[in-house]
């Protein structure tokens, strides 16, 4: 329409303009540090695949920790799983499973910066319609891994990442991880 002033805004964060994080190796997250980091984006509910999340966390070799980016159905609190959970504290992958807690989209670098995550897995079990997080994930620089499932899937096509076909076997998440 002629005479109609149309601003675009993107959805999520903007995408770093800084250098992205050097990868040293080591990293301190819940007073351990891990060489290998593998994180997960956002507010997670078992529609999100919360408790896959933990079936291929119990999965990983013991030098790999998972840190969720945002919070778990059962869990808001900052700090490992297997100590603030409700439901799934005592489940084995609980242990590799640290929670960063809720989170301000702005902040979102600072936390990419602050775990320097390797990858970014996406847990779903379910098609999504598009996925925010995804748009997140790679404006912060991360490689996301993701199900061969709904829009996940299909954007992944277009840009760097993993697309996974066995993404519910957690034995074959982990291997990839």
């Amino acid at each position: 329409v002629y005479g109609v002033c149309v601003t675009v805004v993107p959805n999520g964060i903007l995408p770093l303009s800084a250098a992205l994080w050097e990868d040293d190796g080591e990293v301190s997250i819940g007073g351990r540090f891990w060489t290998r980091r593998v994180a997960v984006l956002g507010a997670l509910g078992g529609h999100k695949g919360s408790d896959h999340l933990f079936e291929v966390a119990s999965r990983l070799p013991e030098d790999v920790v998972v840190v969720v980016i945002g919070y778990l159905d059962g869990q808001l609190a900052t700090g490992w799983a297997h100590e603030h959970h409700g439901r799934l504290a005592t489940h084995p992958g609980a242990a590799r499973v640290f929670v960063s807690g809720p989170y301000a989209p702005a902040d979102l670098p600072a936390l990419f910066r602050s775990f320097r995550p390797q990858l970014v897995y996406f847990p779903a079990l379910i098609p999504e319609s598009f996925g925010y997080t995804l748009s997140e994930a790679w404006a912060c620089g991360g490689i996301p891994v993701v199900p061969d499932l709904g829009a996940l899937g299909e954007r992944i096509t277009d840009q760097t990442g993993v697309m996974l076909s066995g993404y519910r076997n957690a034995d074959e998440v982990a291997k990839c991880l």
